[in-house]
């Protein structure tokens, strides 16, 4: 997809409001057949840390988190006797029991008291942080390389690293699931806010971390705020306790030159006007299914870029071409240009080749 600006500057236009050649593509590929056309060879486990790499490099002009290797189909048990289930792009996580608010509090704590945020610690965030150093050197140059404030992929890197921060609440309700969180947070308020104090300090701590010489275009914070009916949480919790801890996060991202963006699935209109007084530079990925419009956030909020609004769960799995191209074009005109065009989620396996490459013809030609 060449043309007169590079990858990197064509998305710098959009966050500063200056001309493009065309709209930039940012998403994350987790489809063999997407992988194998851009990368023009057959994806194998032996071969996958190169060849995700080269096609996400070729096909896109901005990504997030070091991308995902394929796996062999297998389950395995955490320390903590969770069983985790793998498929080739996938892992689901079984929640952690705990019999009541009380040990669940008990075990937190040792972890709150036993963190002095050095050593080990520091060590494990640094060790993290040197996979994307890699990546990018290596692969990602001449694209805008979103780097994940958080842990998700711990086992790929194969550091253990307990949670470098930013994913405040999902990370807590990831482990205890969510019924389990609702019952715990209406018993003990307070151990879940020591924890969100505890993930703002570490997540300000890793930022700092960064080395300038190799820091990311930008970050991405994930955490699921919600689904597709509304917030997980009441409004008024995240007003309270959420943002004032978002904002520091975002503030210390800006104090080293790194553009933020931020992203939640969900529909997260009652909760817009608080994410967006963050500070965040980016939101994604405009769940439409779930009632997100790209042109009423850009109505709103015109100084938001958004990344995404090109649903995935329907439209790209199965629908036609030409409806990826009308999609594509009026996403693009419904935010005036203040977007970076991409899937819902992820290209996954069941998003057809031709599709994406529909995707991708629309923003030659729009």
């Amino acid at each position: 997809m060449s043309s007169e600006l590079t990858s990197k500057e064509r998305v710098a236009n959009v966050l500063k409001c200056r001309r493009v050649d065309r709209q930039p593509h940012f998403d994350i590929l987790r489809s063999d057949a997407v992988i194998e056309h851009f990368a023009g060879e057959k994806l194998t486990h032996e071969n996958a840390y190169r060849v995700t790499r080269v096609a996400a490099a070729r096909a896109l002009d901005a990504t997030r988190g070091v991308p995902k290797l394929p796996v062999p189909e297998h389950e395995e048990v955490l320390p903590d006797g969770r069983k985790v289930r793998y498929e080739r792009w996938t892992r689901w996580v079984e929640p952690k029991k705990y019999g009541d608010v009380k040990e669940y509090a008990r075990e937190k704590q040792r972890l709150l008291s036993g963190s002095k945020f050095d050593g080990t610690e520091l060590l494990s965030i640094k060790h993290f942080f040197n996979e994307y150093v890699r990546c990018q050197r290596e692969y990602f140059q001449n694209i805008a390389f979103f780097w994940v404030l958080g842990a998700q992929s711990r086992k790929q890197f194969g550091v253990d690293v307990p949670n470098i921060g930013g994913n405040l609440l999902s990370e807590i309700y990831g482990e205890l699931g969510i019924e389990q969180f609702s019952f715990f947070l209406y018993d003990d308020k307070q151990i879940f806010l020591d924890l969100f104090d505890y993930y703002t300090k570490r997540a300000i701590i890793a930022v700092e971390m960064i080395p300038e010489e190799d820091k990311p275009f930008g970050i991405l914070i994930a955490d699921d705020l919600a689904f597709k009916s509304g917030p997980i949480l009441p409004p008024a919790f995240f007003e309270q306790e959420y943002f004032g801890r978002l904002q520091r996060i975002v503030e210390a991202i800006h104090r080293r030159g790194i553009y933020v963006m931020f992203h939640s699935d969900g529909n997260l209109n009652k909760l817009l006007d608080g994410l967006v007084s963050t500070g965040i530079d980016m939101l994604n990925p405009i769940e439409i299914l779930a009632g997100m419009d790209v042109g009423d956030i850009h109505k709103r909020y015109p100084g938001l870029v958004m990344a995404g609004g090109i649903d995935v769960s329907q439209l790209l799995a199965f629908g036609s071409p030409l409806q990826v191209k009308d999609a594509v074009c009026k996403a693009i005109n419904d935010a005036e240009g203040r977007i970076l065009i991409g899937s819902t989620t992820e290209i996954h396996n069941g998003v057809p080749l031709k599709n994406f490459l529909a995707l991708q013809e629309a923003l030659l030609t729009t």
